[in-house]
């Protein structure tokens, strides 16, 4: 078989992805590494592999370019070698595993207490995120203060805006331990994880890519978290370290209902303060409107005081109980303004509906009854020359007086001229009056 340069060439370089001194170090497998070698993942105890991908005259490795606040633990293998330090150590990657059902207990993990994706206060059934840990985070030195990733996640998923995917892990020798959260209006929908190879291989960017691709939607944006190295991708967010800028310390625990129950204790304490206020108030509401209620119950059996107060009484009532008289005038409204409506030069400056003065005897009902309806208004005429002026009303008022079938009449002294440029207007003041027949009277 003859030698092939190109296959030789792509042998070589397999041999050197191989040969790196991280796989090196570590190439056995994963439960027969001893504890010692694994610490908590730091900037600075990051090895520097080939960096794989990064131009050869930046210098840097991939590892020498991430940069990172917090330590991070995502391999078991480094739980015996962690130390106390002043911040809180975030776990992560195979040691935490969350998700959104309630899923059978994984073997070598301890369940934690739920955590709420719903707010405080709400009533009814919520949504919860499960968490369990590997069991080996509680055989650690009591001094040593633990934060979980998920944690500072889901606080900071929930101020973003829009759909996104919050992309967290870690790297160890042989893969890289990838979680996805989805978030919609910050709320978080979906919990999804993947295992890549590792940060030396050859192979990392490629599946990296492919990931993301997956991932990748006009109306998503897509964040990546440390301690996972920072990658170049088209519109990829580099958040570092900001979702765990304020990581508090978590007590891990392997009694999930007790410690259920103190978690509980601040919601149910709030919720049962806000039902006794609740209560206080409509107590109080209830009370007032009981005294009202009574005095009322007594003033009527009480009955008026006087017969100037019964009187009143009927008054009012009669007043109530009687129809509006202006509803009756306005058929003979109608009629007018139609018939004043018929004559361009015509115009209503002033009306008034009202009744005449009651007739005077002791039965003020029946004078009440024969109260007339009266119609008075303002007419403005174009002023005829060498006319008078009660001439010029006498056929007006005929004719109004034909048209609606009302009496009407010229009020004393009510006829007014006006000079208006070169123009003079004629004002006649006329009421409606009684009679079976309708006249016009000056």
């Amino acid at each position: 078989m003859k030698n092939n340069p190109l296959l030789n060439a792509l042998t070589t370089l397999r041999k050197i992805g191989r040969s790196t001194p991280r796989a090196e170090a570590n190439a056995q497998p994963l439960a027969d590494k001893p504890a010692a070698k694994l610490p908590p993942l730091a900037s600075t105890d990051l090895p520097n592999p080939t960096g794989i991908g990064i131009p050869a005259a930046q210098g840097k490795s991939r590892f020498e370019q991430l940069v990172m606040q917090n330590d991070y633990l995502g391999d078991a293998a480094g739980v015996a070698q962690l130390q106390p330090s002043k911040k809180p150590i975030i776990l992560l990657g195979e040691l935490v595993f969350a998700s959104l059902e309630k899923s059978p207990i994984r073997k070598g993990f301890l369940p934690q207490p739920p955590r709420s994706l719903g707010k405080i206060l709400r009533i009814g059934k919520q949504r919860h995120m499960y968490v369990q840990i590997h069991e080996t985070l509680l055989n650690v030195e009591k001094r040593v203060r633990f934060s979980l990733a998920v944690d500072s996640i889901l606080r900071y998923g929930r101020k973003q805006k829009g759909r996104c995917i919050i992309i967290n892990g870690s790297h160890s020798v042989d893969e890289t331990y990838i979680s996805l959260y989805t978030f919609d209006k910050g709320e978080l929908v979906k919990i999804s994880e993947k295992i890549l190879v590792s940060a030396d291989n050859f192979r990392y960017d490629t599946e990296v890519r492919q990931l993301l691709d997956q991932h990748s939607h006009p109306d998503t944006r897509l964040i990546w978290t440390n301690p996972l190295l920072p990658v170049d991708y088209p519109g990829l967010i580099l958040a570092k370290d900001t979702p765990f800028a304020k990581a508090t310390s978590t007590r891990l625990t392997r009694h999930t209902a007790h410690h259920g129950l103190r978690q509980m204790a601040l919601p149910a304490g709030l919720a049962i303060v806000a039902l006794v206020g609740y209560a206080a108030t409509v107590a109080s509401d209830v009370a007032r409107f009981n005294a009202v209620k009574h005095d009322y119950q007594r003033l009527a059996a009480a009955g008026p005081t006087s017969i100037e107060s019964l009187d009143l009484l009927r008054a009012r009532d009669q007043w109530m109980k009687s129809g509006n008289p202006l509803q009756q005038q306005l058929p003979n409204l109608d009629k007018l303004l139609i018939a004043v409506g018929s004559h361009p030069d015509w115009r209503i400056t002033e009306l008034t509906l009202g009744e005449s003065d009651q007739m005077e005897g002791p039965n003020t009902e029946q004078a009440a009854k024969q109260a007339v309806k009266v119609i008075q208004f303002k007419l403005r005429v174009q002023r005829q020359p060498d006319v008078a002026p009660l001439d010029q009303a006498q056929p007006i008022l005929a004719e109004l007086a034909s048209s609606t079938g009302i009496t009407l009449r010229l009020v004393p002294q009510g006829w007014q001229e006006a000079h208006e440029g070169n123009q003079t207007w004629l004002s006649l003041t006329i009421k409606s009056g009684s009679g079976e027949s309708p006249t016009a009277k000056l």
